[in-house]
């Protein structure tokens, strides 16, 4: 359904029919998109104070004003049909609950803009991911299925598993930190001290993902986490003393 498009649907009894009924018993429909818009705000305050920099840009769509619902007795309330996504185009639901119920849909648009990884150049699968390959701008990423990033470190030093484009958003499953045969360092440590070895990795992983490693002398089979290319971090156990 697209948004701007008639997209009301009634979904139990509360209308008042054709011409009968006045102002006072039927439902204004700016309060329906009011509670539709103040219901999304206080949704994404939450996320909007807890980084310096996402902004969130909301939208309401048109809701019919031919429209004939019994005017609430009770404040209007939003909620989130089961199984939606606010992000892009979407719907909302806003509901009643007095002395006649009912409840539906309002169209709504959430854009959230965030600071993101992006190529700022064409770079080839095979290709190693330099600081100077990226920049970070604002990017509308409730467009995005995947999950973009934010930080540089997450991805320099890691060789494109496929083509990137001008502007494109950088993405983990993009590349590989750690590329399955690698010859790595693992570091094992603790907070009394730590031990580097060599290694090779049995399967690609990026940033702060696990993978499974083959210590080179032992050949024993460990796992660690990719802290950095071609580098990943082991945690010992402390010995309980006796």
């Amino acid at each position: 359904m697209k948004f701007g498009h008639f997209l009301t649907f009634i979904l139990s009894l509360g209308m008042i029919g054709g011409a009968h009924g006045n102002a006072s018993t039927i439902q204004n429909v700016k309060e329906i998109r009011d509670t539709a818009k103040s219901f999304l705000e206080s949704h994404y305050s939450a996320a909007q104070e807890s980084t310096d920099s996402s902004r969130v840009k909301i939208t309401v769509g048109k809701v019919d004003p031919r429209l004939r619902l019994a005017k609430c007795d009770q404040p209007l309330t939003g909620f989130i049909p089961q199984g939606t996504d606010l992000k892009g185009n979407s719907v909302l639901g806003v509901r009643c609950v007095g002395a006649v119920s009912w409840h539906i849909y309002v169209p709504v648009a959430v854009q959230i803009y965030q600071p993101t990884v992006v190529f700022k150049r064409p770079l080839r699968k095979g290709q190693v991911i330099s600081a100077k390959d990226l920049a970070i701008e604002p990017i509308e990423i409730s467009r995005f299925r995947v999950v973009t990033l934010n930080r540089k470190e997450e991805i320099v030093g890691s060789i494109l598993k496929q083509n990137a484009r001008v502007g494109q958003p950088a993405t983990s499953a993009m590349a590989c930190m750690v590329c399955k045969g690698d010859k790595l360092a693992v570091i094992a440590q603790n907070s009394a001290f730590s031990v580097s070895m060599e290694g090779e990795a049995l399967e690609d992983g990026h940033y702060g993902e696990t993978v499974r490693v083959k210590n080179a002398n032992s050949k024993r089979i460990i796992r660690g986490t990719v802290v950095a290319s071609r580098k990943v971090s082991v945690s010992l156990m402390l010995s309980a003393q006796k």
